[in-house]
C-alpha cells in the first residue's frame, strides 16, 4: 500500500511559542510548499500560537491543538486536538498550566546554569525557555553528546 502525497498531514508541530524554532507563518508556508493539507500546532501548555494566526483556509487546514504536560505520577505529554479556542474555562486552565510549566522550567534553568555555566549567557534560550531548549544548549556548550542524554541528566 502506498501513501498518496495529497493525504499527508502533520499533527504534532511546535512553534517559537514552545520549543520549536520556526514561526507559525513559516511552518504554514513550508507545509503548503510540501503539499501538506492539514496541520496542527501543538505547543507545550500554550495556545498562544492561535491568537493572531492568519492563513489561507483554501490552501491548508489547521486543527487547533495543544500538548499538555503532566507531572503526576510520571511526566507524560498528552496531545489534544480540535480544542475550542474561545472556551474561557479551557483558556483559564491552560494559563494555569502555562504558568506552572514556566515556573518549573525556570527552576530547572536556574539549577542548570549553576551546574552548566556556559549556557547562562544564551539570549536565544532566555527567549524560548523550555526543557528541550535547555537540553539543546547544554549539548551545544559541550556538556552532553545529544539531547536525549542531556534531558536524562538535567532533570
Amino acid at each position: 500500500m502506498s501513501i498518496e502525497k495529497e493525504n499527508v498531514i502533520d499533527l504534532h508541530i511546535h512553534t517559537i511559542y514552545s520549543d520549536g524554532s520556526e514561526t507559525p507563518e513559516s511552518i504554514i508556508k513550508e507545509a503548503i510548499a510540501k503539499k501538506i493539507k492539514t496541520i496542527s500546532f501543538t505547543d507545550h501548555n500554550s495556545i498562544q500560537v492561535y491568537q493572531k494566526l492568519q492563513y489561507d483556509k483554501k490552501q491548508i487546514t489547521v486543527i487547533p491543538g495543544i500538548e499538555l504536560s503532566t507531572e503526576y505520577p510520571v511526566s507524560l505529554h498528552i496531545l489534544g486536538y480540535g480544542i475550542c479556542l474561545e472556551n474561557e474555562q479551557l483558556k483559564r486552565a491552560i494559563k494555569r498550566l502555562e504558568f506552572s510549566y514556566l515556573k518549573s522550567v525556570s527552576l530547572l534553568y536556574r539549577k542548570c546554569i549553576s551546574k552548566y555555566p556556559n549556557i547562562a549567557d544564551n539570549n536565544q534560550l532566555k527567549l524560548k525557555l523550555s526543557r528541550v531548549n535547555i537540553a539543546k544548549q547544554t549539548v551545544k556548550a559541550g556538556y552532553f553528546e545529544n539531547i536525549e542524554e542531556a534531558l536524562e541528566e538535567i532533570d
